[in-house]
C-alpha cells in the first residue's frame, strides 16, 4: 500500500482519515488543474525575494508565458486584452484606449499576424478601459510581441505598450 507524507501527516488507505476543508478544496481533477494554471500565471512557486519595484500600469491577457488551456484558438477564439491599471485618484473610466492600435508580430522572424475585431470599452464593468482584439494563426509555443500604440494617458501625453506573449503548450502536457 502506498503512503504519502505530507508535514508529518501520512495519506494512506490504512491510516486515519485525513479531512482537507476550507474555500479553497480541490472538488475535481479539472478543478485542481485550473488552481495550479491560475498559480502559475500569477508566479506561485517559483522563488522571488525583495520588493516589486515596479508599478503595475497594465493588465495584459494573454502575456508573458500563458497557459495554453486558458486560450482556445479554435472553436471558440479567445480574444486578446488590455486594460491599463490606473493610479490611486485617477478614474478608471479614462478613455485610454480611444484611438489605440495594436499590432502582433512573431518576435523571430518579425511576420505579423493578422489583427480583427478591435473593441474598445470605458463604460463597462471592471476596468472600464478595455481594449480587445482577436489574433488569427498564432501557434503554441511561439513568442509574439504585443504593441499598442497612441495609448492616451490622462496627462495629454501618448504611449506606446510593447509585451511579449507565448501561448505555453510544451511544458504543460
Amino acid at each position: 500500500m502506498k503512503k504519502v507524507e505530507v508535514r508529518g501527516v501520512t495519506f494512506s488507505n490504512d491510516a486515519p482519515l485525513v479531512v482537507i476543508a476550507g474555500p479553497c478544496q480541490l472538488e475535481t481533477y479539472d478543478h485542481a488543474l485550473e488552481i495550479g494554471l491560475a498559480m502559475k500565471v500569477f508566479g506561485f512557486g517559483t522563488s522571488y525575494s525583495g520588493t516589486m519595484t515596479e508599478d503595475i500600469d497594465y493588465i495584459a491577457f494573454p502575456y508573458r508565458t500563458y497557459p495554453y488551456l486558458m486560450v482556445e484558438k479554435t472553436f471558440y477564439p479567445t480574444p486578446w486584452s488590455i486594460s491599463m491599471a490606473p493610479g490611486p485618484g485617477q478614474s478608471s473610466s479614462y478613455p485610454y484606449f480611444s484611438a489605440a492600435d495594436v499590432t502582433v508580430v512573431e518576435t523571430a522572424t518579425g511576420t505579423p499576424l493578422a489583427v480583427h475585431s478591435q473593441h474598445s470599452d470605458n463604460k463597462g464593468y471592471g476596468l472600464r478601459n478595455f481594449y480587445s482584439w482577436m489574433v488569427d494563426d498564432w501557434e503554441y509555443d511561439t513568442t509574439y510581441t504585443v504593441t499598442i500604440t497612441n495609448v492616451a494617458m490622462p496627462n495629454g501625453d501618448s504611449r506606446t505598450i510593447e509585451y511579449p506573449v507565448e501561448i505555453d503548450y510544451a511544458e504543460l502536457r
